[in-house]
Formats: structure tokens, C-alpha cells, sequence
């Protein structure tokens, strides 16, 4: 049987497999194939990233002839000293459905980003939106101003992220007023997913506070990673918010959570690396309330690191102190830019027992003896998942898999994974485990270690876990 012998769907499920240049030279096979390549079926799943100047002439084609777009990446900080002469007007006037859409802009080209934006807005087809912007230079917030007016009057978005790229954070803007025509007008919320980022500093910020207040209806998932003073009150009137990602604000008495709440990513870092303890009111009460309500919990330190600081480990004893009775979590983590959080391991090992329902653990750092002891099968009885950072360790992580305090735990939590970030082999290890070459340990990457039998029908783990984008290697330890 010959390729163009296939029924219509399966012909149209290959041709969705090639890339849009190749897709659009299957025209020049026969008449049957120019009709099935630019079939909405087929281009309905394809992206295409236009980055280079070479890139052009495919870019000129697939707007013009391609019915629909599954993801269009136009990155003008690379392309404004290369874009054809004629590609604002192919830009402007195609009829292309685009349903994602991804801009990189700065203050010189963004009346070539916006005219994209409210062209392939009108299209009625763009559900997902991400814009970056790099500030700089005299007036750069009256481009941003300009650029996130016209992204405020998009209507249905169900994702937006907004990133300003400020590299040295030195820049404090002075965000131009939103114009009543556009913060009167009746946009319809549709918005499900929001991220939006800017490090500026406690400056209000009427845009976001716009998106915050039109979308509050529909928004479910949320990333406020910039601190503003008014974000607190306007997420607390979400009632469908499920999940929330955002840098500790100023006033956390001011943040009471949803009811529909289920994930907090809290990033600690603005108050924990520059601020004097007790700087954020209601920080200790807002986590007892998130650990009798939430699902899962990640506390972040940002780009630093965990300190021994008091306040440190009060906030860490606020996760699963006795007010925290009744906690339904069931994942948490704690992360650092650096790596470094065994300071934390001491009041988390008194607080354990107040999280009889937790399953997923991240300590973020190298576990000492004496916490390892502290999981004594009796506290965390649901715990299916412990996840570790090795890069302090200065011995073989081979021999550390097989020490006895590991042992221990794997034999008192039968259905324990332990994820290790990260392995670093260290070349020419000497030590007995390597030289037995008893389990093949992988030599970088992340590893994930349990003691059942592999394949077993009873673990409720998925074995193929990830971190970052690279998939765990399994390692079967023996804990006889």
C-alpha cells in the first residue's frame, strides 16, 4: 500500500507529523494532497517560530495559505533590523486562525507587536497570549503602557503571561494611567490562567489590577510573581481560584484564602533576604489557615537561601504547628535557589506529626540522620514520596542509597520513593557499592529510589516522574 492510498484520516493524522515548510510543499504532490495539506485538521496542532531572518519566506507562506495555527512565536527583538519590507501588511491582513501566540518586544517595536495582537485578536481564534518585554531606555513605560492596553482589550484569552524583563531591577516605572475607554469598557471574562511578572518593588500597578478585577469570574490558576498592594484583596474575590503563585505580599492579613483554593506556591524571598522579622503582618496565621485547607504547598526562598534565622523557624513550625490540627494537605515543599535548607529540617521534624494526611514530601536539601530517625513510620503514615537535594553531600550518592539510615526509612515506609534531584558521579569511586556495580545508578540527571518489587500493581506511584524536563532513573534498593 502506497502513502496516498490511506483513508482521508489516517492521511491527515501523517501529514500532521511534518513541520509547516514541509507541510506546505505536500501541496505540489497531486490535488487530492494540496486540499488534505490545508486541511484546519492538520494545522490545527502545529507551531511555528519565526526568530531568524530566514525564516521569512515560510513565515509569508503559512500566514497567507494555513487556515489555522496552533502556536505562532514572533521573537521582533531579534527580527526588527530583518523584517521584509512587506510583512506588516501579510502580518496585519491574514486570515489565519492563530490560537496561541507569543511575543518578544522592547520599547523600539511594539507599534509592530500591537497591530499582531488586534489583528489575530479580531480573528476571534486567540485562546492563549504571552508577551515579554525588555524595558530600557527614556519612555519605555508609555510603550508598555500603550502595548498592555491593547492586550487588556483582547476578549477571549483563556491564558495570558506577561513578563517584563527588567535584568539589573533598577528600573522603577511610573505606569501611565489606564485611559476610561479602556477600563470602562465591557470586556467579558474569560481568562482561566494568569501569569504576570515584574520584581517592581510595591509599585501599584493598574494593569494587572484591571486583569485581577475583569477576570476575577473565571480565573482559576494565577501567577502573581511582583508585589502590589492591592493583589491580596482582589484574589480573595476569586470563588473559582484553584491554584495561586505569587511573591509574598506586603500585607498578608489582606489575603484570605478562597474557598476554591487548592495549591499555594509562595515565594519568601522579598521578605526573608531584605526585610526585618515581623516586617509582613498575618504571614503566621495565613499559613495555619493554608495548611487545614490546601491540597499542596511549595515555599520558595527565591534566589537565596534558607537562613537560621528565628523567624525562619517559626514559619516553619506555623506549616504543622497545633493550630495546624485538622490539616488536609497532602504535597509539600520547600525550595531554595541555592540549595541550602537543612537549617529547616529541625522544627519541620517537630511539626510532622501535625500532618497525619501529607504524602509528598520536598526537603529541598540533604537530609541528616537525625530527621531520616524523625520519619518513624508513625508520623506521616501516607507518605509515598520524599524528595531530596544531594548536592552537599560529599560522599558517593551510590553509598549513600545504601546507608543505613536510608535503609531504615525504606524498610519503615514499605511504599516510599525517594527522589533525588540530582546525581553528580563522582569519577573513580572506590567505594564497595560502585565497585559491586549493584544497581545501574545513573551518572547525572535525577534518580528515584524505592524497595518494592518493580512492577509491582500495588504502587500508586507513577515511576516515570519528572524533574525540571528530565525523566527519574529507577533504582530497586534491597532493605534486608
Amino acid at each position: 500500500m502506497e502513502l496516498n492510498d490511506l483513508p482521508e484520516d489516517e492521511l491527515l493524522l501523517v501529514l500532521a507529523l511534518l513541520a509547516p515548510v514541509d507541510l506546505l510543499r505536500c501541496r505540489a504532490v497531486c490535488r487530492r494532497w494540496r486540499v488534505l495539506a490545508l486541511h484546519p485538521a492538520v494545522w490545527r496542532r502545529q507551531s511555528f517560530v519565526w526568530e531568524s531572518e530566514a525564516d521569512a519566506a515560510t513565515a509569508r507562506s503559512v500566514l497567507r495559505l494555513a487556515p489555522c495555527l496552533g502556536r505562532l512565536s514572533i521573537d521582533m527583538l531579534a527580527l526588527h533590523h530583518a523584517l521584509p519590507a512587506d510583512m506588516g501588511h501579510v502580518l496585519t491582513t491574514t486570515a489565519c486562525n492563530v490560537h496561541g501566540l507569543e511575543c518578544f518586544a522592547d520599547p523600539y517595536n511594539t507599534h509592530l507587536v500591537i497591530p499582531i495582537i488586534e489583528r489575530l485578536g479580531h480573528c476571534g481564534r486567540l485562546t492563549s497570549l504571552k508577551v515579554t518585554f525588555v524595558p530600557f531606555g527614556n519612555g519605555w513605560e508609555a510603550a508598555l503602557g500603550t502595548l498592555l492596553q491593547h492586550v487588556l482589550q483582547t476578549e477571549g484569552l483563556h491564558l495570558l503571561h506577561v513578563l517584563i524583563v527588567d535584568e539589573d531591577a533598577s528600573l522603577q516605572p511610573v505606569f501611565p494611567p489606564i485611559p476610561p475607554h479602556i477600563s470602562d469598557a465591557a470586556v467579558p471574562a474569560s481568562l482561566r490562567r494568569l501569569h504576570y511578572e515584574y520584581e517592581n518593588s510595591g509599585v501599584l500597578d493598574p494593569f494587572l489590577q484591571l486583569l485581577l478585577t475583569r477576570h476575577a469570574a473565571t480565573l482559576e490558576s494565577v501567577g502573581v510573581w511582583t508585589v502590589d498592594p492591592r493583589a491580596g484583596v482582589l484574589l480573595s474575590a476569586m470563588p473559582h481560584l484553584r491554584k495561586l503563585e505569587c511573591l509574598l505580599q506586603e500585607d498578608m492579613r489582606a489575603l484570605a484564602l478562597p474557598p476554591s483554593l487548592r495549591t499555594l506556591d509562595l515565594d519568601l524571598c522579598v521578605h526573608l533576604e531584605t526585610a526585618e522579622p515581623g516586617r509582613v503582618p498575618g504571614l503566621e496565621a495565613f499559613l495555619h489557615a493554608a495548611v487545614v485547607q490546601l491540597d499542596e504547598l511549595v515555599l520558595r526562598c527565591g534566589r537565596g537561601s534558607w537562613t537560621d534565622d528565628p523567624e525562619v523557624v517559626e514559619l516553619v513550625r506555623c506549616v504543622g504547628g497545633a493550630r495546624a490540627t485538622g490539616s488536609v494537605l497532602r504535597s509539600l515543599a520547600f525550595q531554595s535557589g541555592r540549595g541550602h535548607a537543612t537549617v529547616i529540617l529541625s522544627p519541620l521534624a517537630s511539626a510532622l506529626a501535625h500532618l497525619p494526611r501529607l504524602a509528598r514530601l520536598d526537603i529541598g536539601c540533604l537530609p541528616t540522620a537525625a530527621f531520616l530517625e524523625a520519619l518513624d513510620g508513625a508520623v506521616l503514615p501516607e507518605l509515598t514520596e520524599l524528595t531530596v537535594c544531594l548536592t552537599s553531600l560529599r560522599a558517593c550518592e551510590h553509598r549513600w542509597m545504601h546507608s543505613v539510615e536510608v535503609r531504615g526509612l525504606m524498610g519503615r515506609y514499605p511504599r516510599l520513593h525517594v527522589v533525588i534531584q540530582s546525581v553528580q558521579y563522582k569519577d573513580g569511586c572506590q567505594c564497595k557499592f560502585c565497585k559491586m556495580d549493584c544497581h545501574d545508578v545513573p551518572t547525572k540527571g535525577p534518580c528515584l529510589i524505592y524497595s518494592h518489587r518493580r512492577g509491582s500493581t500495588s504502587c500508586e506511584v507513577n515511576h516515570k516522574l519528572t524533574v525540571g524536563s528530565e525523566v527519574c532513573a529507577e533504582v530497586c534498593v534491597n532493605v534486608i
